[in-house]
């Protein structure tokens, strides 16, 4: 199941965005910091679209892809499609046992190295966490080294039926895999892409919340740095995929409130970064708090560290 002109022309529509977004990624001067009330993560100048309903709780999940490797900022996509999210009106909170890149909010759940079985392993760390949508990019290394390459789609369904009963009414994003300039990792990217491309198209059948985000046509072998893992731009265009995606589960109504989790919270630490911006805290959700002023009023104009 290829993607169609429709989703295309989306994806493309999305990659001007993120270009137009990087542009307000730039630091302002200390004066204007100082003169900045409203922020969306700490970027000043980027103003968030009519807040969503709900938070989005996001475990991006998978192996070096995921944590970002190659990338000049360790970040991969994970800042862009968070960005583009935020940008878009929903508070994001990443979740997972790892931290990887520069980003303030850089938990994840991407093992270097670990092929379908182990990634399975690592997203039990995360399951307790609830996320209500999970980002999965995993099978690249089976497909470099050749291990079980036949019956990768049915490993790749054992853990997306573990993360449904773990985790019931969370939203999975299944990413196919990304070309590989090596001829023979590329026939086994081609063989495990159709697999997950049928188990997308089951799942959704069956009433699973699922989308498939289709990589292997739209990145490019030239956009990668060693033949596997992508370039910055790579890795840009890897979120529009992930964001237009994210906007099908939206459209047919998959995305759904996270589940709340009680935790301790009174351990703030370390200096605030802006004006009118709040430090999470240890074990902080952004799911499942709302700040509010001594007189118990919301506080619209403030954005939490991320």
């Amino acid at each position: 199941m290829r993607v169609d002109r429709g989703m295309h022309h989306m994806v493309h529509l999305c990659i001007i965005g993120l270009a137009l977004l990087a542009c307000t990624l730039a630091l302002p001067s200390p004066t204007e910091q100082q003169q900045t009330s409203t922020l969306v993560d700490g970027v000043p100048g980027l103003e968030a679209r009519d807040a969503k309903p709900f938070a989005l709780r996001i475990m991006p999940l998978g192996a070096s892809i995921t944590t970002g490797l190659k990338s000049s900022d360790k970040n991969g996509y994970r800042i862009w499609i968070r960005e583009q999210l935020r940008h878009a009106g929903w508070e994001v909170n990443m979740v997972g046992s790892l931290k990887s890149g520069t980003m303030r909010d850089n938990d994840n759940e991407g093992w270097s190295g670990w092929i379908i079985d182990e990634v399975a392993k690592e997203a039990e760390k995360t399951i307790p966490k609830a996320p209500n949508l999970i980002l999965i990019n995993a099978g690249t290394n089976d497909a470099v080294r050749g291990v079980d390459v036949d019956r990768a789609g049915e490993r790749m369904n054992v853990l997306l039926t573990r993360l449904y009963e773990g985790i019931p009414g969370t939203t999975i994003i299944l990413s196919t895999l990304l070309s590989n300039a090596d001829p023979k990792a590329q026939a086994n990217v081609l063989k495990i892409n159709e697999q997950y491309r049928n188990i997308a198209a089951a799942r959704r059948k069956n009433g699973d919340k699922i989308v498939l985000a289709e990589m292997s046509d739209f990145i490019k072998v030239s956009e990668l740095v060693d033949g596997t893992h992508p370039t910055d731009f790579g890795y840009k265009k890897m979120a529009s995929v992930w964001w237009a995606a994210i906007q099908e589960a939206e459209s047919a109504k998959f995305l759904s409130k996270p589940k709340d989790i009680v935790g301790w919270l009174n351990k703030g630490e370390n200096k605030f970064e802006y004006k009118s911006q709040v430090k999470r805290t240890h074990g902080y959700d952004r799911a499942n708090h709302v700040w509010a002023d001594v007189d118990g009023m919301p506080l619209d104009g403030f954005s939490l560290w991320s």
